[in-house]
């Protein structure tokens, strides 16, 4: 009677633990779903006639970055390939 006593407490102890580990697992999960807001980015979206000659820009329609540096070439936010705004002569 006595080990089964132990036996128990130490299973719900242990069962404790876990749900303490896998609450900040959850509350880090939801930090990294939290928007980070990157320079460039435009919010609301803007039209294409609006961004800066010279600048890299995502067009999905509407242009949702624009930068003047190409970066690696990649919108940070989609993934999308960025396109270049030459400037007008």
């Amino acid at each position: 009677m006595k080990y089964i006593i132990i036996t128990l407490f130490a299973l719900s102890f242990v069962s404790c633990k876990s749900e303490v580990q896998s609450a900040s697992a959850d509350e880090v999960n939801t930090e990294s779903k939290e928007t980070k807001n990157v320079e460039g980015e435009h919010k609301p979206p803007i039209e294409k006639s609006a961004v800066k000659d010279g600048h890299w820009y995502c067009d999905m329609g509407t242009v949702h970055y624009s930068h003047a540096d190409k970066g690696d070439g990649k919108c940070p936010l989609c993934g999308m390939k960025l396109h270049h705004k030459s400037a007008k002569k």
